[in-house]
């Protein structure tokens, strides 16, 4: 084991050049860094990440499955005086045993769908009443704006209250392969406020619902269906004829099942309590 920082075995072990690497490390807050060998060979790196919800996430990357153990050993160890977080998806659910012996218990657990567009927009069907907004795209409302409603909504979803935000990331998605303004939709009120969003992702994979969500004033009405409405219709048109979208919700993961949706995996949250 060691704690310095090997920026070789890191490349290698994540599918970098060096460079890329501390590209990537450089838009990162690490607290930590821990690389495991088996000999000269690096088999497994764990960092422990603050997030802009000021939660400290363990992140591994693995060569070899026996890594796992010693390394969130060692970022146990470190003791950072703070809570920490470890997302393990479904395919290494195996690991919670060794995750629990430590400390760490399940936060949250959320599933993954792979859902029907046809059976989506039909279950949507057409608005119902007026809900005193205007659907623009993202690209014509102010950036500004934009940027402060998605923080105000991601505080509302499960896990991530105190998400602060990152404007350098939020304008890199903006920019990136996967916006289309088809699919990203904003409802604007009557004063010009920014009151909700439905945000499509045209990933490589297909296409991905990554949020959804008006602001408290408006979820006793039509607007999110409306939204979602829009966001679906854009993203019909992409040539897939399902989308990707997960949640922690019981009820939501029920109404997806009912239109069809099939399950695509998940992932389980743990957390560890800062200690004493």
């Amino acid at each position: 084991m060691r704690s310095d920082d090997d920026a070789g075995a890191g490349a290698a072990l994540m599918g970098l050049t060096v460079e890329e690497f501390h590209d990537r490390s450089a838009g990162q807050q690490i607290l930590g860094r821990w690389f495991a060998y088996d000999g000269d060979e690096a088999v497994g790196m764990v960092t422990a990440l603050d997030r802009v919800d000021d939660r400290v996430f363990v992140v591994h990357r693995l060569a070899k499955e026996a890594a796992f153990a010693p390394l969130l050993g060692a970022a146990v160890s470190a003791e950072l005086d703070r809570p920490l977080h470890l997302t393990l998806t479904d395919d290494v659910a195996h690991r919670q045993p060794t995750a629990e012996a430590l400390g760490f218990s399940i936060e949250l657990e959320s599933s993954a769908f792979d859902v029907p567009f046809d059976a989506a927009l039909a279950a949507l069907g057409r608005q119902r009443g007026q809900t005193r907004c205007t659907i623009a795209t993202a690209s014509e409302v102010d950036q500004d704006a934009l940027f402060n409603l998605d923080v105000e909504l991601r505080n509302d979803v499960p896990g991530n209250d105190g998400w602060r935000g990152n404007r350098a990331w939020f304008d890199d998605e903006m920019t990136s392969v996967e916006f289309d303004t088809a699919g990203y939709v904003v409802a604007v009120d009557g004063a010009g406020a920014l009151v909700g969003l439905c945000r499509m992702w045209r990933n490589d994979d297909g296409p991905a619902l990554g949020m959804l969500g008006v602001t408290r004033p408006y979820r006793s009405g039509l607007l999110a269906l409306d939204l979602l409405r829009h966001g679906l219709t854009g993203a019909s048109e992409w040539g897939w004829p399902t989308f990707s979208t997960h949640t922690a919700r019981p009820a939501l993961q029920r109404r997806l099942r009912s239109l069809g949706a099939s399950d695509a995996g998940g992932f389980s949250r743990l957390r560890r309590p800062a200690p004493r």
